[in-house]
């Protein structure tokens, strides 16, 4: 897309949320081949779809930061928001091993960083006035409200059957892309 650079703030934005969606479409993939409890797959296809799932993951989150960091003015202080992700996960993560007696596994960790980084972009794109107050607060409400779903799954998953928890396992992967997906057409949007 010419009207996306990936030299600008805003373009390594966009193409690393778009990143980061088909990192969470290789994950389904690897998620429906390592877990499905119907079918069983070599290691092959799973060692595959794990390694193009983190090399997508792993260069979405840079351009990602690297958009961040690249926009000068951001209302509220990059730190004040990486602080309050890391509060939240010791948070929940006590919870979890205390009062939800859930065992606690990377993907606490997963939902809370992509959190902090969705609410970070939108940060950055309130620091270039690329979108009003109203575009911000909406989308930082759907971003709460993607965590909170992913959470009640992230929750229930070990206390439902199998079949049930291999779907429920889908559903905050389902929940974030989408996220994105939206940001990425707001993005697109306003810039053409």
């Amino acid at each position: 897309m010419a009207f996306l650079p990936i030299r600008l703030p805003i373009g390594k934005l966009f193409w690393g949320q778009l990143l980061l969606i088909l990192c969470c479409a290789l994950y389904l993939a690897f998620w429906s081949v390592g877990y499905n409890p119907h079918v069983s797959f070599g290691m092959a296809p799973k060692a595959a779809l794990f390694a193009c799932t983190a090399l997508c993951g792993a260069a979405g989150a840079v351009l990602v930061v690297s958009g961040i960091n690249a926009t000068e003015q951001k209302p509220v202080p990059q730190l004040a928001i990486v602080l309050a992700g890391v509060g939240a996960y010791v948070l929940l993560l006590l919870l979890s091993l205390w009062i939800w007696k859930r065992q606690v596994t990377t993907e606490l960790a997963l939902i809370l960083a992509w959190a902090v980084l969705e609410l970070s972009t939108l940060n950055a794109l309130a620091g270039a006035h690329a979108w009003s107050r109203p575009w911000l607060v909406g989308f930082a409400v759907i971003v709460a409200i993607a965590v909170a779903g992913s959470m009640v799954c992230y929750l229930l998953y070990y206390r439902l059957p199998e079949n049930t928890a291999f779907v429920v396992g889908m559903v905050p992967l389902i929940l974030l892309a989408l996220v994105m997906a939206g940001v990425c057409c707001r993005i697109a949007w306003k810039a053409s």
